[in-house]
């Protein structure tokens, strides 16, 4: 009669309980830019942007020093197939600092962009913003920003 109740209940358990988690998948990215100038603006504030549409790709690049964008692998963006990923680390009073993307991720739902921020900070005494820009592929699902 133990064994019934003991079987029972583990069928019970085993039933009861649900898989809330929802499968990820890696999301493959590249890297347009990776470096940390400054482009002399104090108020260029610490900002994660999803960028979508060419109007906004050249707004970026404005607001960019003329050295920034000379470094960027890619200026010509086909926004029918891809999105920009720009993330602004704030402005640092020493080089040695750095943002990056470390993992791009999705569920059914949402995207996630995983951001992390390496500091060592203090080799030199030079104004810094650090900064990543990346590319993945277009899609209408969410982007959530982790740091």
């Amino acid at each position: 009669m133990k064994q019934i109740i003991t079987i029972l209940s583990i069928l019970l358990l085993l039933t009861s309980c649900s898989n809330d988690e929802q499968e990820e998948t890696a999301v493959t990215f590249s890297v347009i830019a990776q470096d940390d100038q400054f482009n002399g603006d104090y108020k260029s504030p610490k900002i994660n942007l999803l960028i979508n549409t060419e109007a906004e790709w050249n707004t970026l690049k404005e607001k960019m020093s003329h050295n920034t964008v000379s470094i960027l692998k890619e200026t010509e963006i086909d926004f029918t197939k891809y999105q920009i990923i720009a993330v602004f680390d704030e402005i640092r009073m020493s080089s040695g600092y750095s943002i990056e993307v470390t993992k791009v991720y999705e569920n059914e739902n949402s995207r996630f962009v995983k951001i992390e921020n390496f500091n060592p900070g203090g080799l030199s005494s030079v104004i810094t913003q650090p900064f990543q820009i990346i590319k993945i592929s277009r899609s209408a699902k969410t982007v959530i920003f982790e740091q």
